[in-house]
């Protein structure tokens, strides 16, 4: 995993980049190929922001949330793109074919 990060109007701290890497890191793993995570960071009066994009093997997930904690902000955008990746996943193991399936088992028309 290629891990980028973006802070805009802050500077980025060692806490927030293992802060950053241990949440994305127990979502990326079941992604193949080369992973390349992009996470920017911003602060405005009391809002921050976090946006992290996820590209992989074909497939691209984006998400951002804004909240009054920075920690927070990442958290819910970490939830989100656990959220789109299980969705991928599901989809994924529903185009497979099952195993044993044969021709006889398939109904006569």
């Amino acid at each position: 995993m290629k891990l980028t990060v973006t802070g805009r109007h802050m500077d980025i701290t060692p806490a927030i980049q293992d802060h950053l890497e241990e949440r994305l890191g127990k979502i990326v793993t079941d992604l193949e190929g080369m992973i390349d995570v992009h996470a920017i960071l911003s602060v405005e009066k009391y809002r921050h922001k976090a946006e992290i994009t996820v590209k992989g093997k074909g497939v691209t997930f984006h998400s951002e949330d804004e909240t009054k904690d920075l920690y927070g902000a990442i958290d819910s955008t970490v939830e989100k793109l656990d959220k789109q990746l299980k969705k991928h996943r599901d989809k994924i193991k529903e185009k497979r074919p099952k195993h044993g399936a044969t021709i006889k088992d398939l109904p006569i028309q």
